[in-house]
């Protein structure tokens, strides 16, 4: 057993179990996918603030919840936030937000928040990465990405200017659901490119999608409504309307330029 004063707890934790259950570094690898050099340098105190997706895959291999795991890191992080146990000058007795997963997202394009337009996805030398905690409720493995919104017709939730960070559907296993802020693609109908919006989400008794705006502007407040989709995500209008596609979950939002909404 490593005796390391510098390791995360997890790391604690992770030992302890492996002890438990008769397993050494090489079968944890095995059932993980993570490396025995990564679980080498995880015991040796190297990787005092752990990647929260190999922890996932961990905890898989072991049998036990994620948040077993992070048990004895909350309660260290409480601590150092107050290790007196006096009154903090800022937050009083409460426990400040400490977000656990701050993941590099890359920003690949930009989204209309308004009429369909032009899909924009940038080259690969424009994109640029931005370093946001991640707390949206969804896997660590899952493919996030960003894009930089334009437009109006969204300001009360996606300002002009703001980034959403989105997982597309494909991705995520599940179909849309009524309350999902999305983004939208259809067939461009005059050309071979593709057209993309981002809107509030409400699926109709009728099979019906509805593509609200959430905006201050007069211009933007009557939905965007597909009728009778084939598929959940995917469908194609019989009468012969462009192929449209509700492609992405936003998941989250950075807010770039902040203006008060009355």
């Amino acid at each position: 057993m490593f005796l390391t004063m510098n390791r995360s707890p997890i790391a604690d934790r992770i030992e302890s179990l492996m002890h438990e259950q008769g397993l050494n570094k090489a079968e944890v690898s095995r059932r993980s996918g993570v490396s025995r050099v990564y679980l080498t340098d995880l015991f040796k105190g190297k990787s005092r603030e752990p990647r929260r997706s190999n922890i996932i895959k961990i905890a898989k291999a072991l049998g036990v919840t994620v948040d077993s795991l992070y048990r004895d890191e909350n309660i260290a992080n409480r601590s150092n936030l107050n290790p007196d146990k006096k009154e903090n000058r800022f937050f009083g007795d409460a426990i400040p937000y400490v977000p656990q997963n701050i993941e590099n997202i890359n920003v690949i394009g930009a989204v209309q928040a308004g009429i369909f337009t032009e899909a924009l996805e940038w080259e690969y030398d424009k994109r640029y990465h931005i370093r946001i905690p991640i707390d949206d409720g969804y896997s660590l493995d899952f493919n996030r990405y960003a894009l930089e919104v334009r437009g109006e017709s969204m300001n009360r939730i996606f300002p002009n200017g703001s980034l959403i960070c989105v997982i597309d559907f494909s991705e995520l296993g599940r179909s849309p659901q009524t309350g999902d802020y999305v983004t939208v693609m259809r067939r461009d109908a005059y050309g071979a490119g593709f057209e993309t919006t981002v809107k509030a989400l409400q699926i109709r008794e009728d099979g019906s999608y509805c593509l609200w705006p959430r905006s201050t502007d007069p211009s933007f407040q009557q939905p965007f409504i597909i009728t009778s989709p084939e598929s959940d995500t995917d469908f194609f209008d019989p009468a012969g309307a462009p192929d449209i596609q509700v492609k992405g979950l936003v998941v989250g939002t950075v807010r770039t330029r902040l203006k008060a909404v009355f």
